[in-house]
């Protein structure tokens, strides 16, 4: 049989989620795949691992599957990769809302960080 995944990148990828997720208007919103880079980033493995990516294609694009979002990701985030994902492309955020939501996270881990480390100097012991 012949090659069913090749490691050379992923611009194919990327490719067809550009294809699958706006194949009948260009300016609508392309943040499928940048969910897709936020779901790596936070479970640290690779997204349909064992798919071609006719595979992947048949299920994300014609048949709406979606990534796990495995709980240990956290709730915003997790909102977020899901809203990207919305079924209806005009459902999901601008690429401006992706950065003002992860700025948002962000800014709230920092404060719980600094609250929870009593800001100066470390527990002795």
């Amino acid at each position: 049989m012949g090659k069913e995944k090749e490691k050379n990148g992923d611009g194919e990828v990327t490719a067809f989620f550009l294809v699958i997720t706006h194949p009948f208007s260009p300016l609508l919103p392309t943040t499928f795949p940048p969910a897709v880079v936020l779901w790596e980033l936070f479970t640290q493995k690779e997204p349909w691992a064992d798919f071609s990516s006719v595979q992947v294609v048949g299920q994300v694009g014609f048949g709406g599957a979606r990534l796990p979002i495995p709980e240990a990701v956290p709730p915003p985030i997790a909102g977020l990769i899901e809203r990207c994902w919305a079924d209806d492309p005009v459902a999901r955020p601008e690429f401006g809302g992706i950065i003002d939501s992860l700025t948002d996270f962000l800014r709230a881990e920092a404060a719980a960080a600094r609250g929870a480390g009593g800001g100066g100097g470390g527990a002795g012991g």
